[in-house]
């Protein structure tokens, strides 16, 4: 989420802002099994932080493999 400190000030004139780090990614949990990295993981990640944000709708940005996450959401 780090990535996202200098925009956050800007989109947070007109969006509420929530970032967090994908597993495996900075202080996120680092599970051992490979299986915990599918997409299909990942995507329940996302929808877990916007039901614990109370989040119905948004826009989703993101680099790389959190690029995928909107298209596939």
């Amino acid at each position: 989420s780090r990535i996202w400190k200098a925009q956050i000030p800007y989109f947070s004139n007109f969006h509420r802002c929530i970032s967090f780090d994908p597993r495996g990614n900075g202080k996120s949990d680092r599970p051992d099994d490979a299986g915990q990295y599918a997409i299909e993981e990942y995507l329940a990640d996302a929808l877990a932080v916007m039901d614990g944000t109370a989040t119905e709708r948004a826009v989703l940005l993101g680099v790389s493999l959190g690029g995928l996450f909107g298209p596939l959401l």
